[in-house]
């Protein structure tokens, strides 16, 4: 897995720090082994489940930034603590993640970003029941409770099934490098547009949440993304998934029980990659 992402950010309100970092990137390469510890066949009022462990087996990170910046180099140490611990969760036919296990190990002061991704990660790409062709397009609308500071936002996404094309895996070399090479299945191309936006509009469109803390938000969020996932038509297993995406936001915290408030406004750029490895014979070509 490769992943990198460079944000842009600004803060005015009661306190604000001329010298606190306006960019910073992070790039993250790892390679993680997922276990599959148990499976639960479907049953008569019963979803089919499977428990998995994610371990990150190798991790290298990296962060820079336009100033110098305590908190960013925290977090580059905190990424490089991963190497070597496990994560263990359970995920229904539905992609609907319990059961969670080693998430406050290894994400201390992140535990409902990572709690977040790995429900989206459960999920998958979903598709019509009755199956997909060549050519077919179909939608998905789901809801971003919990995931910013403001009501009413949801991400829309359109998938489109491409094309079938040769499967491509990662294989290691004897450099320690790893290369794309047919592993002699067929795979679906599966391309998605994503959009984030604001459906509703809400009088105070503040999170609960932040409510019962005596706090008030408002403002805007954004946000475009494209992938291509190609996935075996054989095994079903996901060969490679690449993913880019942009968002924005311009949001304002008040605090009503010291008339206080916060802006910030955040442009995040972020590119992902993820490719199965191999470590089976190839097919012949």
């Amino acid at each position: 897995m490769e992943f990198r992402t460079h944000t842009e950010s600004r803060s005015s309100g009661l306190i604000e720090d001329p010298q606190a970092p306006k960019e910073a990137e992070i790039s993250v390469r790892a390679l993680i082994r997922l276990d599959v510890l148990n499976v639960v066949e479907p049953a008569a009022g019963r979803l089919g489940q499977v428990r998995l462990r994610s371990t990150y087996e190798k991790l290298e990170a990296t962060t820079r930034t336009d100033l110098m910046d305590p908190r960013a180099a925290s977090d580059g140490v905190q990424l490089h603590q991963l190497e070597g611990r496990s994560i263990e969760f359970t995920v229904d036919e539905r992609g609907t993640l319990r059961d969670i296990q080693g998430l406050e190990a290894a994400f201390p002061q992140e535990q409902s970003a990572a709690r977040d991704l790995l429900a989206q990660l459960a999920r998958g790409t979903p598709h019509p029941k009755a199956g997909i062709v060549p050519g077919q397009k179909w939608a998905s609308e789901e809801p971003m409770s919990g995931a910013m500071p403001l009501r009413g936002l949801v991400r829309r996404s359109a998938f489109t099934y491409l094309r079938d094309e040769p499967c491509r895996a990662a294989k290691i070399t004897g450099q320690g490098k790893a290369e794309l090479v047919e592993t002699g299945e067929m795979c679906a191309v599966i391309q998605t547009r994503s959009e984030l936006i604001q459906q509703k509009r809400f009088r105070d469109p503040t999170p609960e949440d932040y409510r019962q803390r005596g706090l008030r938000t408002s403002g805007s969020a954004r946000g475009v993304g494209e992938s291509l996932a190609c996935v075996s038509l054989q095994t079903h297993i996901v060969a490679s998934v690449t993913q880019s995406s942009t968002e924005e936001t311009d949001i304002t915290v008040t605090n009503t029980d010291l008339g206080t408030r916060m802006r910030y406004t955040i442009r995040v750029r972020s590119e992902s990659k993820l490719v199965l490895l191999t470590e089976t014979p190839l097919a012949p070509r």
